[in-house]
């Protein structure tokens, strides 16, 4: 079995892993390693496969030069934004590139044929993080919770008034009482909530946090622009794990939540959906159960593991 060495943003288990290096491998890692596929995180690369997840500053790629197996893991659109140097660094230097999403492959590919580069890229879906949670929907009477999480600019990759806040204002004679929290790391908000007269509170981001709270509350809610250069490859892995902690997640429809439309409610009425939801909770349970084992299905660390375990054989 070869060696296999990959390169995180942070070690595995430190308490700030970032979102890629946390839902893309620390999971599978483990379970690679019970499949007897032995790997660590090693920043320097002496082995036959190397896996690089995200995009890194220019005086760390020469620690990369001699790597004969480099695999280059991209989860965002690196060539759209300040990284892209290093990214086309990457692409000139990997062994083949893997990616999160079909759609991403399509924009990595258009990208690489303007530069010239030809590079195989090969789709290995994000696993699922959190354990299963029993799905519950009990609203308490009079009051909806809501939770947004994730990087503080993607609330900005959001028209919030249009999709959340003006619309749940034109319903208030059915939801007089909806409370948002929001998680992330910078304490922001998204723009609008203050005129909407929205309650709301902020919370740290940490993966407990996430965890616990995507328990706890009636709906986890996922607006964005799917249509932006950023945004329209990303990953499925904030509404599969909102399914899994046994929670209803209403999202814009991104084209990599479209798989779930059976399970999570998947358009850009969200305040549609959520007084459907209300209106039908033993739907909305049967809903979320169906979703996760949709997920169990699909996305288990173990079998994203197995794809990462063809992948490098065939190297």
């Amino acid at each position: 079995m070869p060696k296999i060495y990959y390169h995180l943003a942070m070690q595995p288990g430190q308490k700030n892993l970032t979102g890629a290096s946390r839902i893309r491998f620390y999971n599978v890692s483990l379970a690679m390693n019970k499949m007897g596929y032995k790997n660590q995180e090693k920043k320097h690369p002496d082995s036959d496969t190397y896996l690089v997840y995200g995009a890194w500053k220019k005086e760390d790629l020469n620690r990369y030069t001699n790597t004969k197996g480099l695999i280059w893991d991209i989860c965002d659109n690196y060539f759209s934004d300040h990284r892209r140097q290093e990214a086309i660094w990457f692409a000139k230097n990997c062994k083949l590139m893997t990616t999160t999403t079909p759609v991403m492959k399509k924009i990595l590919e258009r990208e690489l044929k303007d530069l010239g580069i030809k590079r195989e890229i090969v789709v290995i879906e994000d696993p699922v993080y959190f354990n299963f949670v029993k799905p519950t929907f009990t609203p308490k009477k009079g009051l909806v919770s809501c939770l947004w999480y994730g990087y503080d600019v993607n609330l900005q990759r959001a028209n919030w008034d249009q999709l959340v806040f003006r619309p749940m204002l034109n319903n208030l004679h059915k939801l007089k009482n909806v409370h948002f929290t929001f998680i992330n790391g910078g304490g922001h908000l998204p723009p609008g909530i203050e005129l909407s007269g929205a309650k709301y509170n902020l919370v740290p981001y940490s993966p407990e946090n996430q965890y616990q709270y995507s328990k706890d509350v009636d709906f986890i809610i996922l607006p964005i622009n799917p249509r932006l250069p950023f945004t329209r490859g990303k990953s499925h892995n904030k509404l599969v794990d909102g399914l899994a902690c046994g929670t209803m997640v209403l999202a814009s429809p991104q084209n990599s939540y479209l798989p779930f439309s059976d399970y999570a409610h998947v358009t850009d009425d969200i305040i549609g959906s959520m007084l459907h939801c209300l209106a039908n909770p033993e739907e909305t349970v049967e809903r979320i159960r169906l979703g996760q084992e949709y997920i169990k299905d699909n996305f288990t660390p173990d079998i994203i593991a197995q794809k990462w375990i063809n992948l490098i054989e065939r190297l």
